[in-house]
C-alpha cells in the first residue's frame, strides 16, 4: 500500500496525471498473472477481454490519446511499480481474508505500519500551519481526505476479496480514470470529450461482462 502511493506520486509528478493513472490501471494484468500461480485462478478469455477493454477505456478517458505526453524514465518505472504493488496488495489481502482476518483488521494494521514508517519523514510545521489557518475546516478536510482517499478504497477492496478472486476485484477497482471523469463533470463542470465518453462506455461494458453470472 505504501509503495503504491509513493510510486504513484512520483509517477504523477514526472508524467501527466492521466498517464500515471493509466500505468496504475494496468494492475489487473499483474494480479491475474500472479493469482494464477498463487491461488490457481484460471486466466480465462473472458478475463483477458475484460482487462483489455478496461485498460483501453481508461486510456480513452484519461485523454492520453491526442495529447502530447512527456515521458520520463523515472516516472514510467515508478508508474509500473505502483501498478505491480497495487496488484500485490490484492494478492496479500486475499491471503489474509482466507486466513480468517477481517477486512478492518488488515486495513488497520496496514495504515498503522505506514504511519510508523512515515512519521519521521513528515513535515509537521506545514501541517501545523495548515491547521492553524482554519482549524475546524482544515481538520475536517484532513479527516475526510484520509477516509475517502486512504481508508475506504483499501477497506472496500480488501472486503471484496472475501467474495471475489484477486483478478476480478482488481479489474473492478481499476476504473479510477472513469470515476475521475464523472466527478469532474459533476463537481468541476468539466466537459468530457468524445474519446472520454467512448472510454466510459467501453469500461462500463467490460465491468458488466465481468460481473455477469455464467448462467
Amino acid at each position: 500500500m505504501l509503495t503504491t502511493n509513493i510510486c504513484f506520486n512520483i509517477s504523477s509528478t514526472n508524467l501527466s496525471l492521466a498517464f500515471a493513472a493509466v500505468l496504475l490501471s494496468i494492475a489487473p494484468v499483474y494480479t491475474l498473472i500472479i493469482s494464477r500461480f498463487t491461488f490457481g485462478n484460471p486466466i480465462t478469455v473472458k478475463k483477458i477481454i475484460c482487462v483489455a477493454m478496461t485498460i483501453a477505456g481508461c486510456i480513452l478517458v484519461s485523454g492520453v490519446i491526442g495529447s502530447s505526453v512527456s515521458l520520463s524514465l523515472a516516472g514510467v518505472i515508478a508508474g509500473i511499480i505502483s501498478g505491480i504493488s497495487y496488484g500485490l496488495y490484492s494478492i496479500f489481502s486475499k491471503k489474509g481474508t482466507e486466513g480468517g482476518l477481517n477486512a478492518l483488521t488488515i486495513t488497520f494494521y496496514c495504515m498503522l505500519i505506514i504511519a510508523v514508517v512515515l512519521a519521521p519523514f513528515s513535515d509537521y510545521q506545514v501541517i501545523a500551519t495548515y491547521i492553524t489557518a482554519k482549524p475546524i475546516q482544515h481538520v475536517l478536510f484532513l479527516i475526510l481526505h484520509s477516509l475517502c482517499v486512504g481508508v475506504l478504497p483499501y477497506l472496500l477492496l480488501t472486503l471484496s476479496m472475501r467474495y471475489l478472486n484477486p483478478g476480478t476485484a482488481t479489474i473492478l477497482a481499476s476504473c479510477e480514470p472513469v470515476a475521475a471523469m464523472i466527478f469532474g463533470v459533476l463537481f468541476f463542470s468539466e466537459v468530457p470529450t468524445v474519446f472520454s465518453l467512448i472510454g466510459l462506455v467501453v469500461t462500463v461494458v467490460a465491468l458488466g461482462i465481468l460481473c455477469k453470472d455464467k448462467e
